[in-house]
C-alpha cells in the first residue's frame, strides 16, 4: 500500500518555510565581506546564527518535522495540545527570520517581536 500524503501537513510546510528562510539569511551573511552578523542589543554573531540553523536542521530531522504521511510529526501529534504550540513556534521562527534586515555591510538587526 502506498503511503498517503496528509492533506494538512502543516508542520512539514512550516518547517520547510523556516529552512528556506534560514537559507536566505545564510546567503545574506555569505554575501557580507566580513561575515559579521550582529544584533546591536544581543551580540548575535554569524557563528551563533549558523549554530542555530544547524540545531534546527537536527531537530526537524530527529522528530520528523519535514516528513509527510505516517512518519510525519503532523500525523503523530495532530490531535494533541502540543500540535498548536509547535505550529505557533514554527510561525514565530519564520517571522523572525523574515525580519533579519541588513543595517550596513557588517550589521544585521533582528527586529521581530512576538507581540507584533
Amino acid at each position: 500500500m502506498a503511503e498517503q500524503t496528509l492533506p494538512n501537513a502543516i508542520v512539514a510546510v512550516l518547517a520547510q518555510q523556516c529552512i528556506q528562510r534560514f537559507e536566505a539569511v545564510e546567503k545574506l551573511i555569505s554575501d557580507v565581506e566580513t561575515h559579521d552578523l550582529r544584533s546591536p542589543l544581543e551580540g548575535f554573531t554569524t557563528t551563533d546564527f549558523l549554530d542555530i540553523f544547524a540545531r534546527f536542521r537536527i531537530w526537524t530531522g530527529n522528530i520528523g518535522a519535514l516528513q509527510r504521511g505516517r512518519a510525519s510529526l503532523d500525523n503523530r501529534i495532530e490531535h494533541t495540545h502540543v500540535y498548536d504550540e509547535v505550529k505557533r513556534l514554527l510561525r514565530e521562527v519564520a517571522l523572525a527570520l523574515l525580519d533579519c534586515k541588513p543595517i550596513d555591510s557588517r550589521t544585521y538587526l533582528v527586529s521581530y517581536s512576538a507581540n507584533s
